[in-house]
């Protein structure tokens, strides 16, 4: 199950609870079904939710569902950067961007889930995300970590291997990114697109 990023964190949380979702959820981490959070789901995913300047949400304090050990405080300040960093539970490289209001703060001695090298251009050094004690519930400020290649793989292969299906080879195929430059050589090299431009502008 996969939390996805939101713009109204605390207006898409009551409605899990008034649609009944909250309980499927809850239903679902009994049963130890792997649960992703990805920005506002993430915030979603942790304890508490303070907006002390009503930034998003009229309540100063909101419950989160719990699943994680981290708190979300909401700022006026908006922050939006390129990342780059590794998963802390294997090692692969992932990137992406974030973009979120205000931080979440981890509590206790509750684990990270990746640690970021790279914002921008500039090396950085810190931690990103929470995971729970037992590694089926994490979150994530990262949009996107998705896209990359091993990390993706070895996700689905955690997933493969709780239905007790066999691991997907080491990804070797090329990136997206080089798949998407073969397809633009292909369209560029057989297609009149200065006609192809006359037609989207009806000029023809």
């Amino acid at each position: 199950m996969i939390l996805p990023g939101t713009k109204s964190t605390v207006d898409d949380l009551a409605f899990l609870r008034s649609s009944g979702l909250e309980n499927y959820l809850r239903a679902l981490r009994a049963k130890k079904v792997p649960i992703v959070g990805i920005c506002g789901g993430f915030q979603v995913l942790g304890t508490k939710i303070l907006d002390v300047d009503n930034v998003e949400a009229s309540r100063t304090v909101t419950d989160g569902l719990g699943f994680l050990e981290v708190v979300t405080r909401f700022e006026s300040n908006k922050k939006t950067v390129q990342v780059q960093g590794v998963s802390l539970q294997s090692g692969s490289e992932v990137f992406g961007y974030e973009i979120h209001m205000g931080r979440t703060e981890r509590l206790r001695d509750s684990r990270p889930s990746f640690r970021i090298t790279k914002e921008q251009d500039a090396s950085v050094d810190r931690y990103d995300g929470c995971v729970s004690d037992d590694g089926s519930v994490w979150g994530t400020y990262i949009h996107g970590l998705f896209d990359a290649l091993g990390f993706r793989r070895e996700f689905l292969n955690q997933l493969r291997a709780r239905r007790g299906w066999e691991p997907l080879a080491p990804y070797s195929g090329p990136s997206k990114e080089t798949a998407l430059d073969s397809l633009a050589e292909l369209v560029t090299t057989h297609l009149d697109c200065a006609m192809l431009n006359q037609i989207l502008q009806k000029r023809i």
